[in-house]
């Protein structure tokens, strides 16, 4: 299944408390869980007339730690989107699968597999692959290849009272939303700490989530599931375009400094360094996490930016400038 990062919103060390922020998908809601409900087995129908194959004696493993004993259950083998071949638990014999694999080149191509999960109705994308090599065996009956299901993603998950200490990572990811904090509740993430969100729809920050000066925090609109598994790999790859580092908190002298703050209209934006950038991008959003303009300057010392126009309120500003981006929060009287 092909992943696709939608929208990636970086989120500064700010020290304070940040709510009613949401981050959302373009172009509208997402119908329907992450993880297809099928209404009913797929049809995997493996390509016909292979010149090679290999052969794999495996069980499939629920994500509970049991072993598939369910007839009904199959693991597919595919090469891209090509099944090169199906089979079923056999629960007279201890619901063993023996898959066989076909291609039309000997060695070298890479096999991902599936399953499907009857009694949930859903296919899973699993973690195991192998790359093919002709009249190989994989497995034995004493000793079989385990297929082990990923957990189901829950279309929205609630974070609340919940501190992330200093020096830990953690992973969040939902089909749809993640909500942190609101009703009451907490979401704190200490200095030193990291978070990484990713959900196929929203992102909400609500009332009572605090990023604190020195953590990092990162928020991805996210399709395709594994967004936790894989999150090193799409950092290091598909992110790359996206993400830019290093992540700085306002103020810091190296960077930009937002001033006078709060603000009855203008603001100056300085940069002290002066950034190796032609431009600097600047984006403002409401409460709300609605983007309320957005331009883009030459780049010098100081520049200044008429926001009069703007409620009384507080926003958050977003500066871009070379390969640096950083967020400030601006109180506008």
């Amino acid at each position: 299944m092909k992943k696709n990062v939608l929208f990636v919103f970086i989120l500064s060390v700010l020290g304070v408390g940040f709510s009613g922020q949401t981050v959302t998908r373009n172009g509208g809601g997402h119908d329907g869980p992450l993880i297809p409900v099928n209404g009913g087995p797929p049809a995997w129908t493996p390509a016909a007339n292979l010149l090679y194959n290999m052969q794999i004696i495996a069980k499939l493993k629920y994500e509970d730690g049991s072993f598939s004993l369910n007839p009904d259950d199959m693991v597919g083998a595919f090469s891209g989107n090509e099944c090169r071949g199906v089979y079923s638990p056999d629960p007279g014999l201890f619901g063993m699968v023996f898959l066989t694999v076909g291609a039309n080149q000997p060695s070298g191509e890479t096999i991902t597999f599936k399953a499907y999960l009857s009694e949930a109705d859903r296919v899973a994308d699993l973690d195991e692959t192998l790359i093919f090599l002709d009249q190989q065996q994989v497995g034995t009956i004493a000793n079989a290849f385990v297929f082990s299901c990923p957990p189901a993603i829950s279309d929205t998950l609630l974070l609340q009272n919940i501190t992330v200490i200093a020096s830990e990572t953690r992973c969040y990811e939902a089909g749809k939303a993640i909500v942190t904090a609101g009703s009451g509740t907490f979401f704190n993430v200490a200095s030193g700490a990291t978070v990484n969100l990713g959900a196929g729809n929203k992102i909400s920050f609500l009332s009572g989530t605090h990023f604190y000066h020195g953590s990092s925090v990162h928020a991805v609109i996210y399709q395709g599931g594994g967004f936790c598994t894989s999150l090193q790999a799409k950092l290091d790859s598909t992110f790359s375009d996206t993400l830019v580092k290093p992540v700085v908190r306002s103020g810091d002298p190296g960077f930009f400094n937002i001033f006078p703050n709060p603000s009855s209209g203008k603001i100056t934006l300085e940069l002290p360094d002066q950034e190796k950038a032609l431009f600097t991008e600047v984006s403002v959003y409401n409460n709300l996490g609605v983007k309320v303009l957005q331009m883009k300057a030459p780049v010098f010392k100081k520049t200044s930016f008429d926001l009069s126009f703007l409620k009384a309120g507080i926003y958050m500003v977003r500066i871009h400038a070379g390969d640096r981006i950083g967020m400030g929060k601006v109180i506008m009287q």
